[in-house]
Formats: structure tokens, C-alpha cells, sequence
């Protein structure tokens, strides 16, 4: 078993970067059980908080969030490991908004790829376009 954590700082002392993991190794790999990390922006807001947890998939969420304090954009998303890097891939429901907290657009990811229908709004709010995204 590991776990650990990790912080970063600015140069201000203000955080920039914080993240606890818990898993097992294995060799030649390591196997994540748990995973927390958050980013803030140089002002102090939070500008992105990442769960993971594969026992529970449908927990696994990221959140966004622009300098004003306003979120930028939620949904689920899961981890891709390659023998080159690792990364995560946007996953099932997602919504963004504008930076004044109007929605923006809403739809569905499959595998880090746009999905089924979309629906798109203008910064007024007023819905502008329905949009169905398919596979080729």
C-alpha cells in the first residue's frame, strides 16, 4: 500500500496545487484506490477539484471554477493510463457556464468524445442550439 499527498505554494505563500492518493503497487505499475487533488488560481479561488475513486465510478467528478469565483464547468470523468502517460477523459453528463454563472452548454461524453444530443446557450441565457453529436 501508498498513500501520500503533495502541496504546492506561490510564490505569495497562497496554494497552488494539493493532492492525496491511496492505492497499492504493483509491479512494473501502480494500482490508484483514491484520489484528491485541487488547483487554486493566484487570487486564492479554487480553480479545479478532481475525485476519484474506481469503487464508486459514478463519485468520480471534476469541477472548474474561473478566477471570479463562478464554476466553469462539472461533470464525471475517469482515469487513462498509457504506458506513455496518464491522464483523465471527460465521461458522462457535463455542464459549462459563461464567467458570469449563465449556462453555456450541457451534454454527454463518452470516453473524452461529445455524445448524443448537446444543447447550447448564448451569454443572454436563451437557448440557441440543440446539436447531435454521433460517432463516425
Amino acid at each position: 500500500m501508498f498513500s501520500g499527498g503533495r502541496t504546492t505554494y506561490c510564490d505569495n505563500g497562497q496554494k497552488k496545487y494539493e493532492s492525496w492518493s491511496k492505492g497499492r503497487r504493483i509491479p512494473n505499475k501502480s494500482f490508484l484506490l483514491l484520489h484528491q487533488s485541487i488547483v487554486w488560481h493566484k487570487n486564492g479561488q479554487m480553480k479545479a477539484k478532481v475525485l476519484y475513486d474506481p469503487r464508486e465510478p459514478e463519485t468520480n467528478k471534476r469541477i472548474c471554477w474561473y478566477e471570479n469565483g463562478q464554476k466553469k464547468s462539472e461533470g464525471r470523468h475517469y482515469l487513462v493510463e498509457h504506458r506513455w502517460a496518464s491522464g483523465s477523459a471527460k465521461d458522462g453528463k457535463w455542464t459549462f457556464w459563461y464567467g458570469d454563472g449563465q449556462k453555456k452548454s450541457e451534454g454527454i461524453y463518452g470516453g473524452g468524445v461529445k455524445r448524443e444530443e448537446w444543447s447550447y446557450w448564448d451569454n443572454d441565457g436563451n437557448k440557441t442550439i440543440k446539436f447531435e453529436h454521433r460517432s463516425i
